[in-house]
C-alpha cells in the first residue's frame, strides 16, 4: 500500500498484490535487457568506422539505451498490476455529512476482551469517539442514540459537538437487556429526517446481535432505510467466533454454576458467538456503507476515523488503466526499437 496526501486533505491510497513478484520481474527485466545491451555492444565494435558510428548515433544512445529499458520495465509493471488486486482509494475529508452515532450499551459492552479494550469495550467506544467529536467541523450536525434492549434518544442533532460529547461521556449500561439494532437504526434515521444535507450517515457500533422477537427485526430497518438514502457505516466490536471450553487446564469451581454443570457432564461447554458481522455486512451493503471490525482500541480508533472522518470514499477498480498503460509503453518501447534504437546487422 502507498498512501499520498493532499494539501487539502484528501488521501490517495495505492493497494496491490504480488509485490514482491513485481519487483522479481523488474529485476530480470533489467538483466535481461543488459546482457542484449552487451551482446550489441560487442557487435556493433566489429565496424572497422566505430568513430563514425558514434557520431551517427550518438554515444551516450549506444553505451546505455536507457529509454527502452524504462518503457519495457513501465510496460511490465502495467501486466503486472493489471493481473494483480490493484485498486486507488480516494478518501476526502468529511465537511458536508450529518451524522448519528447508534451506540450499544448492553452489558456485554463492559467485557475488556482480555485486554485489548482499557477499562471495557464501551469506554473505549465512548473516549475515541468524543475524540472525534473534538476534529469534526463545526457545521456538521451530530445526534447521538443508545441502544440495549431499548432504543433511546441521547442527545437531538447539534452543531454543539462539545454538548453532544458531553452526553456521550455519561452513557452508561442501562436495562432492558437485549440488542435491538433495529429499533437503534430506525430511531436514527427519524432523526436525521431533520438533516437538509443531502449526505446522511449512521454510525452503529456493537458487540452483538439483534435480539430475536425484540424490536424492529433488521431487514425492516434496512427497508426503511433504503427508502430515506441513509448510510450505515458499522462498526464490530467482540468475539468473532464460537469460543470451546474443556476442563483441560481450568479450574472448574472459578466458573459460572451453569457452565460449571455443563462441563462436569459433557467435558466440553461452546460459549455463543457474540457478534453477528453477517448482519452488519448486510446492512452496510445494502445502504452502501462500510463495516469495520475493531479487534482493540488502535482498530476501534481507526475505524472511528473512516466512518466519520473520511466518509467521503471512492474506490476505483485500475486493473483495467494498467493494462492500457503496460500496452502503449509496450508500444512505444517497440517503436523506438525499430526507428532510432534500431540495431544495426
Amino acid at each position: 500500500m502507498v498512501m499520498f496526501e493532499l494539501s487539502n486533505g484528501t488521501q490517495i491510497i495505492l493497494n496491490v498484490t504480488n509485490k514482491n513478484l513485481a519487483i522479481f520481474l523488474v529485476m530480470i527485466t533489467l538483466i535481461v535487457h543488459l546482457i542484449v545491451l552487451k551482446k550489441i555492444r560487442e557487435r556493433t565494435i566489429k565496424f572497422a568506422n566505430y568513430e563514425t558510428l558514434k557520431k551517427a548515433l550518438g554515444y551516450e544512445l549506444l553505451r546505455s539505451n536507457i529509454l527502452p529499458l524504462i518503457f519495457r520495465i513501465l510496460a511490465l509493471t502495467g501486466f503486472i498490476l493489471a493481473l494483480s488486486n490493484f485498486n486507488i482509494s480516494i478518501v476526502r475529508p468529511v465537511n458536508d455529512v450529518d451524522f448519528v452515532i447508534a451506540l450499544d450499551v448492553s452489558q456485554s459492552m463492559l467485557q475488556s476482551d482480555d485486554g485489548n479494550f482499557t477499562p471495557n469495550r464501551l469506554e473505549v467506544a465512548k473516549m475515541k469517539g468524543i475524540d472525534i467529536l473534538k476534529v469534526l467541523p463545526e457545521n456538521t450536525l451530530v445526534g447521538l442514540v443508545s441502544f440495549s434492549g431499548k432504543a433511546r434518544i441521547e442527545h437531538e442533532l447539534s452543531s454543539n459537538h462539545d454538548s453532544v460529547a458531553t452526553s456521550l461521556r455519561s452513557l452508561s449500561p442501562k436495562p432492558p437487556a437485549g440488542t435491538v439494532i433495529g429499533d437503534a437504526l430506525i430511531t436514527s434515521a427519524i432523526m436525521l429526517s431533520n438533516s437538509t444535507k443531502k449526505k446522511r450517515a449512521i454510525i452503529l457500533i456493537t458487540d452483538g446481535k439483534q435480539t430475536e422477537d425484540l424490536g424492529v427485526s433488521v431487514e425492516e430497518a434496512v427497508n426503511y432505510l433504503k427508502n430515506t438514502n441513509i448510510v450505515v457505516n458499522a462498526i464490530g466490536i467482540g468475539r468473532r467466533n464460537q469460543t470451546v471450553i474443556s476442563l483441560e487446564g481450568i479450574n472448574v469451581s472459578d466458573l459460572p454454576s451453569e457452565i460449571k454443570k455443563i462441563l462436569e457432564e459433557n467435558k466440553s461447554y461452546v460459549l455463543p458467538k457474540e457478534l453477528d458481522e453477517e448482519s452488519l455486512i448486510y446492512i452496510t451493503n445494502a445502504t452502501h456503507g462500510h463495516y469495520f471490525y475493531a479487534l482493540n482500541e488502535t482498530d476501534l480508533a481507526q475505524a472511528y476515523e473512516y466512518a466519520i472522518l473520511k466518509y467521503n470514499s471512492v474506490n476505483i477498480d485500475a486493473r483495467k488503466y494498467a493494462l492500457y498503460a503496460g500496452i502503449i509503453f509496450l508500444f512505444l518501447e517497440w517503436l523506438l526499437g525499430v526507428t532510432k534504437y534500431k540495431t544495426i546487422p
